[in-house]
């Protein structure tokens, strides 16, 4: 009976013994699993970090490059309009200049005309007395 006590408390505590360590091993493994597990979300929550800070970055100077451009093109918009409209004041201060000109010199060369008819009326006499000295001669 010693003997199968024995045996027997050898079997029994080997089987506790293994059971007790095998627990033990594995809740040492749960918690390596949980660390592993909590270690790696806070590395991609670090990383998701460190991404949104490069998109916002990113978005940032894409936005004020853009803001930029917006800027220079509408100077560049604002100085074409400008100078268009300096342009076409310039043109409707010259057709208006030449509108003057066309009705000043037209106005001259009716005063030119009336001036020619007065000479042509003032040498009728003139020359009908011109005429009948060549007439009867």
């Amino acid at each position: 009976m010693l003997i199968i006590s024995c045996a027997t408390g050898t079997a029994v505590s080997k089987h506790f013994t293994s059971k007790l360590f095998a627990r033990d091993s594995g809740k040492r493994k749960l918690e390596e699993l949980r660390r592993e597990i909590r270690d790696n979300m806070k590395q991609m929550i670090v990383e998701m970090q460190a991404k949104r800070e490069l998109e916002n970055w990113v978005h940032q100077r894409v936005e004020i490059r853009f803001n930029e451009l917006t800027a220079s093109m509408e100077e560049e918009c604002e100085k074409m309009l400008n100078d268009t409209e300096s342009t076409m004041d310039n043109i409707k201060k010259d057709l208006t200049r030449n509108e003057l000109q066309r009705k000043q010199m037209a106005a001259e060369c009716d005063e030119i005309v009336a001036t020619v008819k007065q000479i042509l009326e003032n040498l009728k006499p003139l020359n009908m007395k011109v005429r009948q000295v060549l007439e009867s001669a």
